[in-house]
């Protein structure tokens, strides 16, 4: 009877052995490809971001319409409206609409941490609108968002003043 002892203890010891091995290359296999949708979390994506819905976009915090020649102030500008307001949130808007005297080269908007430039053609714009997302990212200080050189007059969407940048 004993030597049955011995030989179950044995088929068990070998089950649990074995069991351990397996779970050990099952975890190795589910580390290296698995995900929750298809079991690879080495899978890289090629795939462009997608522009971000109205609701997930930044507001805007300011507009600064720049000029390259020239010189602009407050009493060039008619007036710098902000619309298409984030969904779910009044007073958070995603589009600066402008009207001046004198011709503009281009917007920056200022956003959450981003800046935009909004480049117009040669000679510039006396009125236009700029939508959050559809310019090109630029780095600048919010106090000069327009180009070292550039004169430009911004206004901020709390409805403060004309701001000279």
């Amino acid at each position: 009877m004993s030597t049955g002892r011995g030989q179950l203890s044995t088929t068990i010891t070998a089950a649990l052995a074995l069991s351990i091995v397996l779970s050990a290359l099952l975890a190795g296999v589910v580390t290296q490809t698995g995900t929750t949708t298809d079991f690879n979390l080495n899978e890289n994506s090629n795939d462009e971001v997608p522009t971000p819905e109205p609701g997930d976009q930044r507001a805007i915090s300011f507009a600064a319409l720049c000029v390259v020649d020239g010189d602009v102030d407050e009493s060039d500008v008619v007036d710098v409206t902000f619309s298409n307001p984030k969904p779910g949130e009044p007073g958070e808007f995603l589009t600066a609409s402008f009207n001046t005297t004198v011709p503009v080269d281009y917007v920056v908007l200022k956003y959450s941490t981003t800046a935009e430039e909004f480049v117009f053609a040669s000679g510039g714009v006396t009125s236009g609108s700029v939508t959050v997302g559809e310019g090109t990212e630029v780095t600048r200080p919010a106090n000069d968002p327009c180009r070292p050189g550039d004169a430009g007059v911004k206004k901020e969407v709390d409805g403060g003043v004309f701001e000279e940048v």
